[in-house]
């Protein structure tokens, strides 16, 4: 309910959203961008006369606290006096966990915030408390059943052999699901050819993986893929090709989450086969620990003459050009 006094209030706007735009996706779906919720807003209170003296927009997720760096400069600006009203879409854009919940609530109680006006209600300090912990706390507890839906998801396309993550390169996730279809792992037909390649002349033990990386990137013009980020591809860094070497999702297997102990069978097709990738762990020396230590037994018996010190020895390693 408008409030003639509101006129005199310094209001700022607040717009948020969680995921970032993406084209065709099911993410999309329900969440209203950026600027149709500061269109909305502004369409809303036109013709209320109030003072708008700045806006902030942010996308970020609030299902956790301290990560929102706009939220928290609203609160500042707020702080110092330079507003006493915030405008929102809803108020879910807010807070959506018990901390930031708690300090807009406290901050309306005080009355250092002074009305929260949405598209569809008002929040004054004079309001029962009963009323606010009400709204506030279903927000909150969307955001809680949200992750355990989420959880839940991955679980089932665990159990059906799918990575909920990006896939190595090789490899493409599927486009987001159409209804009633499941996200599957593809692989790349411009790539998986050539690092299917890479890996065969691995399994030669007669390249090292620096002269592999090199043919493929210099005559098999591999690249990576194109992203939203990097849309334009690059070449396979030295560092993914070796880590590449040691990814047991190439031979079908999975670890989720990262260093957890639990693995899974994909359903993925395969690159290569378990025995191939043990193979390439004992051409690269993986497959057995190195001893840190070289051990002599004449370490420590002879004494330098001058200054008393004991003589060691290391072990050096010369390569004949003619190999």
């Amino acid at each position: 309910m408008f409030r003639e006094e509101n006129k005199n209030l310094k209001y700022v706007i607040y717009a948020r959203r969680s995921i970032e735009r993406r084209a065709n996706s099911e993410e999309d779906r329900g969440v209203p961008s950026i600027e149709s919720q500061l269109n909305e807003v502004k369409k809303f209170v036109q013709g209320h006369d109030l003072t708008i003296v700045k806006e902030f927009t942010e996308t970020k997720s609030a299902s956790t606290p301290y990560n929102r760096p706009e939220f928290e400069a609203m609160i500042e600006f707020i702080k110092a006096g330079k507003a006493d009203g915030v405008l929102c879409f809803k108020i879910d854009r807010l807070a959506r966990n018990s901390v930031d919940e708690g300090v807009i609530k406290h901050y309306l109680q005080t009355g250092l915030i002074k009305n929260i006006k949405s598209t569809d209600r008002d929040w004054y300090p004079d309001d029962h408390t009963l009323v606010w912990s009400v709204e506030f706390g279903t927000s909150t507890q969307y955001s809680r059943d949200l992750k355990k839906h989420i959880k839940r998801g991955q679980n089932l396309a665990l159990e059906r052999g799918f990575r909920p993550s990006i896939v190595p390169i090789g490899y493409l996730n599927s486009k987001y699901r159409e209804d009633g279809q499941r996200e599957v792992v593809l692989t790349d037909t411009d790539r998986f050819p050539i690092i299917r390649k890479m890996f065969d002349l691995i399994l030669t033990a007669g390249y090292t993986p620096h002269e592999v990386h090199r043919i493929a990137t210099e005559e098999w013009g591999l690249r990576t893929r194109k992203t939203r980020r990097y849309p334009i591809p690059k070449p396979l860094s030295v560092t993914s090709w070796y880590n590449m070497l040691s990814n047991t999702f190439y031979y079908g297997e999975f670890e989720y989450p990262r260093g957890c102990g639990k693995w899974f069978q994909g359903d993925h097709k395969p690159l290569i086969t378990r025995d191939e990738y043990e193979a390439i762990q004992v051409i690269l020396g993986r497959a057995a620990p190195r001893p840190k230590v070289l051990e002599h037994k004449y370490t420590g018996l002879l004494k330098c003459g001058e200054c008393g010190l004991s003589l060691t020895c290391v072990q050096k390693t010369k390569r004949q050009t003619n190999g």
